[in-house]
């Protein structure tokens, strides 16, 4: 959950993205290179 909580923390972009999402783009981007489900 940490990390979740400093993603959620990264600073946006304003001008970035479309829509309802144009200013909810984290600069810089970060790259999500795996997802993956835990067992509970």
């Amino acid at each position: 959950m940490d990390v979740v909580k400093a993603i959620q923390a990264a600073p946006t972009s304003p001008t970035k993205g479309e829509g309802v999402m144009k200013g909810q783009m984290l600069e810089p981007v970060v790259k999500i290179t795996k997802a993956s489900r835990l067992a509970n």
